[in-house]
């Protein structure tokens, strides 16, 4: 039987797996787009592009808890004040986000060998994690505009 430690760390093992994947996916796209030149620039479109769905399910709760700040206080949350909170929750979120990625997957910059073998079709796991963190960015928008109204 293995221990608490293990199955943490299998469970690690796999979340840097699928991240790693999903990036090479997104990357491979990229070197095959005609506006971009080299593959650092490829490189940076596919951490920007996976920025973006990481800190969708992030901003989203941040996004609830405005909403609500604003239904419980809303003449301290006025509109304006609002869509601030919300831009400013957004941009750090994905600031960190891409800080992180970019630290992580720099290197795939030099080797643009290494996402060759990711451009195939996605399987059915990276569909449904791609549909959900696209589903958590209408979300923050809806609530964006529900907490604007």
């Amino acid at each position: 039987m293995e221990s608490e430690a293990e199955t943490v760390g299998k469970r690690y093992a796999r979340w840097e797996e699928s991240l790693t994947s999903l990036f090479l996916r997104f990357y491979a796209k990229s070197l095959t787009r005609p506006w971009i030149d080299d593959p650092s620039e490829a490189c940076s479109e596919a951490t920007y592009r996976l920025s973006i769905l990481l800190a969708a399910p992030v901003v989203v709760v941040d996004s609830m808890a405005v909403a609500v700040c604003r239904a419980l206080f809303p003449t301290v949350f006025s509109r304006l004040v609002t869509f601030l909170t919300f831009a400013a929750g957004f941009i750090v979120v994905e600031l960190i986000a891409q800080s992180a990625l970019s630290d992580r997957f720099s290197a795939y910059a030099s080797r643009p060998d290494a996402a060759k073998q990711f451009d195939k079709p996605r399987s059915t796991g990276e569909i449904a994690f791609e549909i959900c963190c696209w589903a958590s960015t209408a979300l923050y928008i809806r609530i964006l505009l529900l907490a604007l109204s």
